[in-house]
């Protein structure tokens, strides 16, 4: 008989232990559940930080051979690379004239290439149907090279050379940087022009180059 009281003695006291680890087992295993899950939180949040570090790396490089490519391509020679006063001196006698120029021509003429010019590396894409400013924004958030669209027209017998309002690259332009853009290439073209007695007349573009045609007036 006291044998049968000691053993329920001893089953009740072993029950209650049972019940008193499992409470502590469960604790730990939610502690181990929520540092696997906080672990796994922070891998995956790195994770996807290096894919979008190594993504903008690889943009950078990529945009950059891009333009160092265009450049390599141009096949201007650098006795071309010249004001457009230099190229407006080579005129003779009065009358029509054609001004040629390929795109890295065109850059250094209308001062796209000066030290202070607000892109760095620029350079102009000429097609037929189109003309792009390219080049990498000095002091600027954006670290990528960009791709300014241009419109070139004539009016008021001068040239003008502006940022497309359609482009959705010319938006980032903040409106400062525009207008320092266009006068940069007012100054070295049509006031050249009216330096040199010279009006404009047209532009024409084609496939790698651009025309300009003026004319010299009659002392």
């Amino acid at each position: 008989m006291a044998m049968g009281l000691r053993n329920q003695k001893n089953k009740k006291i072993d029950g209650l232990s049972r019940r008193e680890k499992k409470p502590e087992e469960s604790f730990y295993r939610d502690l181990d559940a929520k540092n696997s899950s906080f672990l796994g939180f922070w891998v995956l949040t790195a994770s996807i930080l290096l894919l979008i570090f190594i993504a903008l790396v690889w943009l950078a490089v990529y945009f950059k051979r891009d333009i160092n490519s265009s450049n390599l391509e141009d096949n201007t020679a650098s006795e071309n690379l010249v004001s457009f006063s230099e190229r407006l001196s080579g005129i003779k006698g009065d009358g029509h004239a054609v001004l040629i120029f390929r795109g890295e021509e065109f850059a250094k003429a209308i001062g796209a290439l000066d030290d202070n010019f607000l892109l760095a590396g620029a350079n102009f894409e000429i097609k037929k149907d189109s003309v792009y400013l390219k080049g990498r924004l000095k002091d600027s958030f954006i670290f990528w090279p960009v791709s300014l669209k241009i419109l070139p027209e004539v009016k008021d017998q001068k040239f003008y050379f502006t940022l497309a309002l359609d482009s959705l690259e010319n938006i980032i332009i903040f409106s400062q940087d525009k207008e320092k853009i266009e006068s940069t290439f007012d100054k070295n073209l049509n006031e050249t022009l009216k330096a040199k007695g010279m009006i404009a007349e047209e532009i024409k573009t084609a496939d790698g180059y651009i025309e300009l045609h003026v004319i010299k007036e009659i002392k």
